[in-house]
């Protein structure tokens, strides 16, 4: 299964209708693998292969983004595409011979 992308579509959840433009809106996010948000197609922030690296047993890392701009009035899709990142995997090595 190395190498594959598996997608998976979830209904909408309830609730991701706001009737008027926000005036504020923030999602957070968190995850033991590699995401990238998507909001109405487009993507949300500029980071690539986020989050880094962490001790997974001992901390998960989340990020907060300002999606204000990004949402409509009406119905809004969210999507988020899902990798492995560095969860399960042996820990970098920084000291090559």
């Amino acid at each position: 299964m190395e190498g594959q992308v598996h997608r998976r579509r979830e209904p909408a959840p309830q609730g991701v209708h706001p009737p008027s433009r926000p005036l504020r809106a923030r999602a957070y996010i968190a995850g033991l693998g590699y995401y990238e948000l998507r909001l109405n197609g487009r993507k949300i922030g500029d980071q690539v292969l986020d989050p880094g690296w962490t001790t997974y047993d001992k901390r998960v890392l989340y990020a907060a983004y300002d999606v204000t701009d990004a949402l409509e009035a009406g119905a809004n899709a969210v999507g988020i595409l899902l990798g492995q990142g560095w969860y399960g995997a042996a820990p970098p090595c920084f000291n090559s011979p």
